[in-house]
């Protein structure tokens, strides 16, 4: 066990108690003489926990009531408020993905809506049994700068919804927590551009979307913490790591082609993966800069 606090015996820390449980964070407090502990797990959730507390002195983060009359609905809203005070990034890019949803439905004529056309890459149009598209300074030049972002939001079915939010929502908290909240949206936006350009160049058709491209692009960040910057580390298991390379390189074989599961974004994933990469190394190697820190070595 790693200690994570020490405070006065007379402060309550009943309250900061159910904030780290309703954060999902598991620890136990005790008492030595006059001072109260919290222990945690390991070093990554002691630091995290530190975090917490600072931000919970200062009034950033909500209370969260004790369980009793109230029922569960109170304690649904409690947890979700304290999920947009700590990561309101990321539960904000959640909250895009669900309202652009509907983009990808079928409409009674058969075809794709408005809004999914002005989301693709691309514009595009259908010539028999071919695409027709412009290349991507079109979008230079039309001035839809967007489309180079966009089909991030694009999810073709609720279980590709689904997959993708649990991932985003469980790499992206903890990074806007032990990365911060600037450099996850640098992430974000570097990995979307880099998977979606790059998935366009090499797959040379523009009907493809979804976060999955970012969100490798999130591993991919979470591994150079995890060796260059061990502090910030988010605490994922390897395993994690190793499943979602493993999965990247499975999608390359086309089995899933064959098996009818449908097509993968595989140039988009490898893409965001680098991006995700280069961005976090950017990241560290900054930050020694104004610290002034020497290289791990």
């Amino acid at each position: 066990m790693y200690q994570a606090l020490s405070v006065p015996k007379n402060q309550d820390l009943q309250p900061f108690d159910r904030l780290l449980s309703a954060a999902g964070i598991p620890h136990r407090i005790s008492e030595e003489g006059e001072r109260q502990l919290v222990w945690v797990r390991s070093a990554q959730e002691a630091a995290m926990v530190t975090s917490l507390y600072e931000r919970y002195q200062a009034g950033e983060l909500p209370q969260i009531p004790a369980s009793g009359p109230t029922g569960a609905g109170s304690g649904f809203e409690a947890g979700l408020k304290l999920a947009l005070r700590i990561s309101p990034l990321t539960m904000g890019i959640l909250i895009l993905m669900l309202l652009f949803y509907p983009a990808t439905w079928v409409e009674d004529n058969g075809d794709f809506g408005s809004l999914f056309y002005a989301m693709t890459i691309v514009p595009f149009e259908v010539s028999g049994n071919s695409l027709r598209f412009p290349g991507l300074l079109m979008n230079l030049q039309t001035g839809e700068l967007w489309r180079y972002l966009s089909p991030v939001l694009l999810h073709f079915g609720m279980l590709h919804l689904v997959f993708n939010s649990l991932w985003f929502y469980t790499l992206g908290q903890k990074l806007e927590l032990k990365a911060g909240r600037l450099w996850l949206l640098a992430v974000i936006g570097i990995s979307g551009l880099a998977s979606n350009i790059l998935q366009f160049m090499l797959a040379e058709n523009p009907l493809f979307g979804g976060m999955s491209g970012v969100i490798y692009g999130l591993v991919g960040m979470a591994m150079v913490l995890m060796r260059m910057a061990p502090e910030r580390d988010i605490g994922l298991p390897q395993s994690i790591y190793w499943f979602m390379l493993g999965f990247l390189a499975f999608g390359f074989t086309g089995l899933f082609d064959m098996l009818g599961l449908g097509s993968l974004a595989n140039w988009a994933h490898l893409g965001g993966l680098v991006a995700g990469f280069l961005t976090g190394v950017l990241m560290v190697l900054l930050q020694r800069l104004q610290t002034g820190s020497k290289p791990i070595s």
